[in-house]
């Protein structure tokens, strides 16, 4: 709280050191074309011709420029276009409603597109240069240093850092590098480094990033003969490893209790080994590496093997940095394999001929690494981060304790994430955006769109900003027991107006019972469960029973319950539809939901 005050105080009064930087403006040519091309084109790799055209944000979905360049200021989702390009980074709002989601104009500014055409250069393509090269000066002179929106975050500061070397590395060219490609990361790395403070303050990905900039960038410049920048390879390095021990769990979980995110902070930790390694500078302490295989674990254990799809808990804002291959957004496998082999020396999955290269270019020898099968079987109760995760062969279920150490960002207390075979079956609501209206964050955010019980139309805590919830919640009640038969697990918590919610699981080979226990002075209850959107046959039954029967492999779902269409995001400034099915429970009674495969 101190850090965050004393950043916006000294850029109120106009003395903060981050306002008295300035660069000279940049020209000429970043990159020259690769001495090798060793790549296939093929699948793996994106298209030019798209990437002439438009690009690919967040969803994945490709959205088009039509003939004319980018506009470095549009929202391509409303058409709506920033005022702001030549004002003071600190003087614009995240909020402007005349515009829309601050992120939908980000998005083209983090340079995901500098690494898609350094692939697409070392595949043979001679016109990926110069289009890479005409658009980052276009980028430059239509967003002068220090102002605009695209400079107003110093993590996307540091994504775009990170790309820009990403692509030297593609391309060999990390050693005597363009003098103005050197320029642009020191650019950069001012811009950076006078906010590292206000970053690490924010106990998620932008410590992280930012931390991961200056570390990779700061040995960027120092290798280009500035050796001044030295000091921040070494800031860089400490608050490495000052995230990893702090924002990660024993079990691995990163602190934003946010499966995406989590993805976000693994890349980045996995690119700073690889360019570590690359440059065989000292390797970081056995604290940090303990930590990240942790987090390498428990992404694992959450992707499946066969589609690369996870579970869509926690905050999702679309983030999937690094590019390298033409991975789908939901496919997770493509971060668990890099972690793995640079953090383990494993590998897990199938590999193509053009990633195993694009592997050896970065100094990974593939073929060196162990040849494993992903995690199967493994159980994380979850005591620090509040995730208990089972996972016994096609069956995952994920169960989300009311435990918050960080700032939670979700109601989410008490939701169940079932996987069987593969398929999404009881399934969280996701983020939607993060500029909607209030209605709409409080569906997403809220208990709403999850699996849970919501009591008098509120949320488990009270709502007292955009991304702040108060009086988080507590477990007051935690028990588990493992048998041959069962594995039972249970927890509870009393919210801040003394109403109290258990719920227990009951696991088996091809069952779960969850079982409901709630009590307090509140007027209305009501369970939801959110189904797979996969058809399935509602039975009604007349009993005005405490009992709903969910049949996975009949697809049929019987009981005393409201059948209705709601809402999820799978991916980022998207919705779609998906069957819910609610029950408006009694008083201090026991609910129990019965769900077989």
């Amino acid at each position: 709280m101190f850090r965050v005050a004393l950043y916006r105080v000294l850029l109120k009064i106009g003395v903060h050191p981050v306002q008295k930087i300035k660069s000279n403006q940049i020209t000429g040519v970043f990159f020259s074309n690769p001495r090798e091309v060793f790549l296939i084109p093929n699948s793996d790799i994106y298209s030019y011709n798209k990437l002439v055209n438009g690009f690919y944000p967040f969803s994945g979905e490709y959205v088009s420029f039509g003939d004319v360049a980018p506009n470095w200021h549009k929202n391509y989702f409303n058409n709506l276009e920033s005022k702001s390009n030549n004002l003071d980074w600190w003087k614009i709002s995240d909020f402007d409603l005349n515009l829309g989601d601050i992120k939908t104009v980000w998005e083209l500014s983090r340079f995901d597109w500098v690494v898609q055409l350094a692939i697409i250069a070392v595949s043979g393509d001679k016109h990926a240069i110069n289009l890479l090269n005409s658009r980052l000066t276009d980028w430059i002179s239509n967003n002068p240093y220090y102002k605009g929106l695209n400079w107003k975050c110093g993590q996307e500061a540091s994504i775009r850092v990170l790309h820009l070397i990403l692509a030297a590395l593609i391309l060999d060219q990390s050693n005597n590098s363009s003098k103005p490609l050197i320029s642009l990361i020191e650019a950069h790395i001012k811009r950076i480094a006078p906010t590292i403070s206000y970053a690490i303050a924010q106990n998620n990905n932008h410590g992280t990033s930012e931390a991961a900039a200056l570390f990779i960038g700061g040995h960027f410049l120092v290798l280009n003969g500035l050796v001044k920048y030295e000091k921040y390879e070494t800031l860089g390095r400490k608050w490495l490893e000052n995230r990893a021990m702090k924002l990660f769990s024993n079990d691995g979980c990163f602190s934003q209790y946010s499966v995406n995110y989590h993805r976000l902070a693994l890349d980045t930790y996995s690119l700073c080994e690889t360019y570590r390694k690359i440059n065989n500078l000292t390797s970081f302490s056995n604290l940090l590496q303990n930590k990240i295989k942790k987090a390498i674990q428990w992404l694992e254990i959450l992707t499946d093997p066969n589609t690369g799809d996870v579970p869509n808990i926690g905050a999702n804002d679309g983030a999937q940095l690094f590019n390298m291959f033409n991975f789908g957004y939901r496919d997770y496998r493509k971060s668990v394999q890099w972690a793995n082999l640079v953090f383990n020396d494993r590998l897990i999955y199938s590999i193509t001929e053009n990633q195993d290269k694009i592997f050896n270019q970065l100094c990974i020898n593939v073929n060196s690494a162990r040849k494993d099968n992903a995690i199967q079987e493994a159980t994380l109760m979850g005591n620090e981060d509040g995730f208990f995760i089972y996972k016994k062969r096609d069956l995952l279920l994920v169960f989300r304790r009311p435990i918050f150490k960080f700032r939670p960002s979700h109601s989410d207390a008490m939701h169940v994430d079932l996987w069987i075979n593969g398929e999404n079956i009881l399934r969280d609501g996701g983020s939607y955006s993060y500029n909607i209206s209030n209605e709409k964050t409080r569906y997403y955010n809220g208990v709403s769109s999850h699996n849970s019980i919501q009591f008098d139309v509120r949320d488990q805590m009270p709502v007292l900003g955009r991304f702040l919830f108060g009086s988080w919640l507590r477990e007051v009640e935690f028990k588990y027991e493992n048998s041959k038969k069962d594995f039972i697990i249970s927890s509870a918590y009393l919210d801040h107006l003394k109403v109290y919610h258990k719920r227990e699981l009951v696991i088996n080979r091809n069952s779960l019972v969850v079982k409901d226990h709630y009590s307090g002075g509140y007027k209305t209850a009501e369970l939801k469960w959110r189904l797979s959107p996969n058809k399935f046959e509602f039975i009604h039954s007349d009993n005005k029973s405490n009992e709903i029967f969910i049949d996975i492999k009949k697809r049929k779902i019987l009981g005393d319950y409201i059948c209705s269409n709601e809402y999820e995001s799978r991916y980022y400034y998207s919705e779609s539809n998906l069957p819910v099915i609610s029950k408006e429970l009694k008083k201090s009674e026991i609910q129990l939901t019965h769900i077989n495969w």
